[in-house]
């Protein structure tokens, strides 16, 4: 999760200056409070190496810049710059420059993708797998059968029940008409399994 820091410029509210958050803090809380995360990951971060001042107190520029370093994912490196040592570099360029091992991580994952993307697609072809929207209008498709046989039960179930005679006879039209309803339901999944 990459810090975020907002500057208050005062541009808004008519052009009065809010107050700033100090640079330097004393506490882990504060810390916390300015990455928008809980004491708990501020302090694996110090376990971690994240920067302290000599007086024991953080500041929170130079805590942003080693989340920034060490904790935010970089993007997928561009494979045409890896090979390329003609080009100049800076120090900065030189912090961003991904190791060998780095390079060899990215490759693995690359072609870890490209083939799970590849099964995938696979699957999908031949049936296995559906899409989310799919999968989502199965199941409203599904729902929608459902609820309007239960709003057509009480019209089919009506005359039956008044003339039942007792709660057995009442039990038997209700447990009849619960599994028509599941019957069709099963016809409905099935449908849509061969279609």
């Amino acid at each position: 999760m990459p810090i975020r820091i907002s500057l208050r410029d005062g541009s808004a509210r008519g052009g009065r200056r809010t107050p700033r958050a100090p640079r330097i803090v004393d506490s882990l809380a504060a810390v916390a409070e300015f990455a928008g995360v809980t004491v708990q990951s501020v302090s694996a971060w110090f376990e971690r190496g994240a920067p302290v001042t000599e007086d024991g107190r953080y500041d929170l520029w130079e805590i942003a810049r080693w989340h920034a370093r060490n904790l935010t994912p970089r993007p997928y490196p561009d494979t045409s710059e890896l090979g390329n040592e003609d080009a100049s570099t800076t120090d900065d360029d030189a912090d961003a420059d991904l190791a060998d091992s780095d390079r060899a991580d990215w490759s693995i994952r690359r072609v870890r993708a490209a083939a799970l993307t590849a099964e995938l697609r696979l699957s999908e072809a031949e049936g296995r797998v559906i899409t989310r929207t799919a999968h989502d209008a199965a199941v409203y498709e599904l729902v929608d059968t459902f609820v309007s046989a239960l709003e057509v039960m009480p019209h089919r179930v009506t005359p039956m029940l008044l003339a039942a005679r007792g709660h057995q006879e009442i039990d038997q039209v209700l447990s009849d008409h619960i599994r028509a309803m599941r019957i069709q339901l099963v016809a409905k999944l099935s449908e849509g399994a061969a279609g």
